[in-house]
């Protein structure tokens, strides 16, 4: 019975908000400890104390000083911008340059708080956030005052990503600013994954959230790209990653550690886009949570408003790709007809699959949802046909 009600308890105060939780703690540890044996009390004191110290070495994320930092050197910028449009003169790449060195130490700074400590995850995420709207500040800030944006695109980025041991774990190394979404793409893969190895199910609620916001700020195509740590690992062409081949055609590159320090050497470890060689073998489960959580809201994404492109992107991303296919042309048969857009996707969509049959159907009963717009849609049916 006691066993019961504890797993209930917990249920119970994983449903709350974190204030919530405090207050409960506050109002019924220290009653319930005065109720235990002497002996039992110490032992839940000295887990209390062991976590105390553990995460005592935590790094603080720090998001007031840091925003107050960042602010500072976004107005710099801004002054410059005017100076340099008056007397010709201008500090920009220096304040661009201490911009970056601030932004590095802080996803480093985030890396370690998130994926060694395994805490703060939704400050983290807000971080990150904040950071990729500080990026669109940046570039606009650059078009002003008779600036060009050329200047800040031109600004190298460099994050280098080492444990508290001094481990190497990742370095980025980008000709221009723009690239830093992947930078911030790949920390969040690590984020997630890293919440959802330390929070189990109830977490996973929490990552869903988040991808809504990643989704948001950066398009749907960008939640494929964070399970492959910030590139496009689809067959869909992605021109701004045109110039990051292997064949090393740019000085534009990333680096992982080596696999050699991989924490797991076991012959089944997967050596894909979708795993860091630096996880750990209960970190490298999550991508597979995180796989089914990214593909479940592309799912939603599709109900809502299909396109040949989310169609493909489902399918390359799931385990069984023909059940897949015809799931979602189940789903696209009920709605191919609910607008225009729709229309003019559905027609797309079967014509990639060659399906005649469907393109005629649709033709026949709702050819007057096609628009000016549609040319190419039509254009592949009647390609196909």
């Amino acid at each position: 019975m006691a066993n019961g009600s504890s797993l209930k308890f917990l249920r119970i105060y994983d449903t709350l908000p974190p204030e919530a939780q405090k207050s409960l703690v506050d109002s019924q540890l220290g009653s319930l400890l005065k109720s235990l044996p002497k002996e039992k009390a110490k032992r839940v004191v000295s887990a209390a104390t062991r976590l105390q110290k553990r995460y005592a070495s935590i790094p603080d994320i720090d998001v007031k000083s840091k925003k107050k930092e960042i602010r500072t050197l976004l107005n710099d910028l801004r002054c410059d911008n005017k100076r340099s449009f008056l007397k010709d003169r201008s500090n920009r790449t220096e304040i661009h340059a201490e911009v970056i060195d601030t932004l590095a130490c802080w996803i480093e700074q985030i890396w370690r708080v998130v994926y060694e400590h395994n805490v703060h995850f939704v400050k983290a995420h807000n971080t990150l956030l904040y950071i990729a709207n500080l990026i669109l500040e940046i570039r606009d800030i650059s078009g002003h005052g008779g600036g060009c944006k050329c200047s800040v695109v031109a600004i190298p980025v460099s994050v280098k990503i080492k444990s508290t041991s001094g481990k190497f774990i990742k370095r980025f190394s980008y000709s221009n600013i723009q690239s830093m979404d992947k930078v911030l793409l790949w920390m969040w893969r690590e984020l997630l994954v890293s919440m959802s190895a330390s929070g189990g199910r109830q977490a996973r609620k929490k990552i869903s959230e988040m991808l809504v916001d990643i989704e948001d700020t950066f398009g749907w195509k960008s939640l494929a790209k964070v399970l492959h740590g910030g590139y496009n690992g689809s067959i869909l062409s992605d021109k701004s990653l045109g110039d990051e081949s292997c064949l090393g055609s740019s000085s534009d590159s990333d680096t992982d550690a080596s696999s050699s320090l991989s924490t797991s050497s076991t012959p089944d470890r997967c050596t894909c886009s979708l795993r860091a060689c630096h996880w750990s073998s209960k970190v490298n489960k999550q991508r597979h949570h995180l796989r089914t959580l990214v593909i479940s809201y592309f799912r939603i994404l599709f109900e809502l408003n299909p396109s040949p492109n989310l169609y493909i992107s489902i399918i390359e991303l799931s385990d069984e790709p023909e059940l897949t296919s015809i799931e979602l042309l189940d789903t696209l048969s009920d709605i191919a007809t609910s607008s225009s857009t729709a229309f003019a996707s559905a027609l797309a969509i079967y014509a990639s699959e060659g399906d005649a049959s469907e393109i005629v159907k649709l033709l026949d009963t709702h050819a007057h949802l096609l628009r000016p717009q549609d040319a190419s849609s039509y254009q592949c049916c009647s390609d196909d046909g």
